[in-house]
């Protein structure tokens, strides 16, 4: 799945969480993180601490992967906002 938002994070934790059977304590205590913080990341609250997301994502044996959005993409692309695509 592609994450591109924290909505998307939280989907998939929860999708990755019921398919392993876990419940968010379960998860939660697995992880070292609170249950409201898990409750909050799987609403999609983009406020997550990211340390704790790579804990979180590690226990659930996932990883992250960073991709370019756009293969043509060049760094003067990307910080030149007033570029129209």
């Amino acid at each position: 799945m592609r994450v591109t938002t924290a909505q998307d994070l939280g989907n998939l934790v929860r999708e990755k969480r019921e398919a392993v059977a876990m419940t968010q304590r379960q998860l939660a205590e697995h992880a070292g993180v609170s249950r409201l913080w898990l409750v909050h990341l799987e609403a999609g609250h983009p406020g997550a601490e990211f340390g704790k997301v790579l804990q979180l994502v590690a226990s659930l044996d996932l990883t992250l992967d960073l991709v370019e959005r756009r293969a043509s993409a060049t760094w003067s692309d990307v910080l030149d906002t007033t570029k129209q695509h």
